[in-house]
């Protein structure tokens, strides 16, 4: 940033310079002098659009590996939760299936009893 502003101060103290010593008779600029200032001013320009185009992708880089990095982690995520909920599932389904057990043998016991 600091050569930008250098190189601004530059081209504005070679257009006074020569806005100074390159008129004619009747205050006008000479027509070199006019376009060699117009070409310094957008060589100029398109260094400081290049600079931030340069900029903006690297922006942009950064961006879509942050992305790219937080898709993954979802994806990570949903599948760890899926699993999670397979687990707990499947506990349940344990757990009533052996209380279905535990009640029937209960049943089966005090039925056998019961008659007497």
């Amino acid at each position: 940033m600091e050569l930008d502003s250098m190189n601004r101060k530059v081209i504005a103290q070679m257009e006074n310079s020569l806005l100074g010593t390159t008129t004619t008779g009747k205050g006008k600029v000479d027509k070199t002098v006019n376009q060699k200032l117009t070409v310094m001013r957008l060589t100029q320009e398109i260094e400081d659009t290049k600079r931030r185009v340069d900029d903006s992708k690297l922006k942009l880089t950064a961006e879509i590996r942050l992305r790219h990095q937080a898709e993954t982690e979802l994806k990570s995520l949903r599948s760890e939760s899926t699993a999670k909920k397979a687990n707990v599932t499947l506990t349940e389904s344990q757990q009533l299936v052996a209380l279905g057990s535990s009640q029937n043998v209960y049943m089966s016991q005090h039925m056998h009893e019961a008659p007497n």
